[in-house]
Order: structure tokens, then sequence, then C-alpha cells
């Protein structure tokens, strides 16, 4: 199985709790880390959980300057590393034919092998929806059918042939690049707006998004009743969580029902005993309280031991 990641120094503790969930749970992973810097302490820890489940590594290294350009707004949680992913056609091997993409603000929570021999060879990926699925504003903007939907790009099992042959990479960075203004959700809007009508739709299970987490998902704008009834019973069967938006676990602002698991991943690491972030002071502390208390009320509760594998 071959996994690719995106990071930078800064985000080098989750992605070190992300392998150490993954490794926990599936063998034989082949994982390749994208970055255009990281330092030799960042490469011995990740190399260390490698070491410790005889699991292989690969640091793969690119020019910063291809991206430079790409938009991050200040208001933005994210950082340029969220547009590695378009460029793994062109750093990893050219004898790869697919590879599975992950955010690493991610768990995974059980085998996911299943996923990785999904059937991709007329697709150019596939995803799992997204909060958005049915969204007629996004694909509009993006400037495709809504027929086509809209994917969550933090997961991606890419046809690597399919983006070789179509020049996937340099289409997606051309859109970015003529159109930063429509990209609001960065390279994942660039990457439905080039590849709508080419993604296999898989489970919500492999993408578990905190806004399914919801007891009313009436605020998603998903209209297909098969793929509602899937999200519904996805917290029933965990693969991979994705801890979306601003609040991550490893902050104490975090209000997703899932954070145990993540909590439970980083015991097993090197961090155990780091203390987690507090992403907001003073007054805008307070006001975020304000703001996420009727979030915190809305989000379903979970029984902890009923959703961790080992």
């Amino acid at each position: 199985m071959n996994i690719a990641i995106g990071i930078d120094d800064k985000f080098l503790m989750p992605a070190g709790v992300f392998y150490t969930s993954l490794l926990n749970n599936n063998k034989n992973v082949n994982l390749f880390v994208i970055s255009t810097n990281l330092s030799e302490s960042s490469k011995e820890s990740l190399q260390a959980i490698a070491n410790k489940f005889n699991s292989n590594l690969t640091f793969c290294f690119f020019d910063k300057s291809i991206i430079n350009y790409f938009p991050v707004r200040k208001q933005d949680h994210i950082s340029l590393a969220t547009y590695y992913r378009l460029l793994l056609p062109k750093i990893l091997p050219e004898s790869m034919n697919k590879i599975l993409y992950l955010d690493c603000d991610m768990i995974v929570n059980n085998n996911i092998d299943f996923l990785w021999n999904t059937n991709i060879k007329n697709y150019s990926c596939a995803a799992s929806p997204d909060m958005y699925y049915d969204s007629e504003s996004i694909t509009k903007r993006l400037g495709y059918s809504v027929t086509e939907h809209y994917f969550n790009a933090g997961m991606l099992l890419i046809n690597l042939d399919y983006w070789r042959i179509n020049k996937i990479s340099e289409k997606t960075m051309s859109y970015i690049s003529d159109y930063p203004e429509k990209c609001i959700a960065h390279d994942q809007d660039a990457i439905n707006a080039i590849l709508h009508g080419t993604i296999k739709t898989v489970s919500a299970s492999y993408n578990i998004q905190q806004d399914f987490l919801r007891k009313d998902l009436s605020i998603l704008e998903v209209k297909d009743e098969k793929i509602l009834n899937d999200i519904k019973n996805c917290i029933k069967n965990p693969y991979i969580i994705h801890y979306t938006g601003p609040s991550k676990p490893w902050t104490y602002q975090c209000v997703n029902p899932y954070k145990f698991l993540w909590n439970f991943y980083q015991i097993k690491t090197q961090w155990k005993k780091l203390p987690k972030e507090n992403e907001f002071s003073g007054k805008r502390l307070i006001d975020w309280y304000k703001q996420r208390i009727k979030e915190i009320l809305h989000l379903i509760p979970l029984e902890e031991n009923k959703y961790i594998s080992l």
C-alpha cells in the first residue's frame, strides 16, 4: 500500500500521530513524505515510527518556488503544504501508477486495504463526498454542473497514470494561477474544477468530516439519499476521521466528538506528554466559546471505547 502525505516542520507532531494510527491498523505500508524541506530531527522522528513498525519511509523534496505564488490567506488555517498533493505525479516514481493521499489532520482507525484495492482504472481518482456534495453555488463558481458533485480532497486515491497522461498537475496549477479568487478551498477547488465527472465516489467512512457528526444533517448540502444514509451510518465504522476546520484535536478548542481517538494515538507517540495548544486567547477565546457553544450542543455524543479498534 503506497500512501503519501504533505507536511512541513510545523506539522510534524500531527503527522507523527497520524502515521502511528495508520501503522497500528495497517501492514505493508510504504509512506512517502512530500515536503520542500524538513529538519533532520523531524526526519528522525518519523523514521523512528517507521522503524518501530518495520514500515518503509521515503522523503521526497521539491523546490518550494513552484508553488510560492499560490494563495494562502491571512485567515486560513492551512499552509502551502496543502498544495503538495498536486505534484505527486511528478515527484513519485514513474513506475508507480496509484497512490493514496491523506491529509495529516486525520486518524486512520481501521484497516484500509479495501479502499486501497478500489478499482479506479477508468477514473482520475476516488474520493469521499464533501459536506457540500450537491452545492450549486460551489459548482457554479467552479464552472461545472452540480450533477457531477463536489468532493473533499483530504483523501484521494489517485490514478497516477491518468494524471500524467492528462497533465492534471499542470492543469490544476494553472487553474489556481488563473483563478485564485475562485479557489476559496484552495487546491480542493482546483481539483474539483478540473476533475469533475471523472471522480469515483467512495464511502464517507474513509473521510469522516466534523459536520457529518451532527444530530441534524440538514446543514449538509447533500441531496442524494444514498449518500446521506452512508454518512449517517459511517460513524458506526470509522475508518478515517478527518478533523476538518480550524480547531484541531491538539488544541483545547477542538469540539470534534472523535477528539478522544486522536488522544488515544497521541499517547502511543513520543509526543504523549505534549500539552494541548491554545488556539485563541483573551477576547478572541471568549468570542470563540460564544460562537461554538451551539455547535457543541448539536454534535452527537460518542461512546469512546466503542470506536477504538485496537
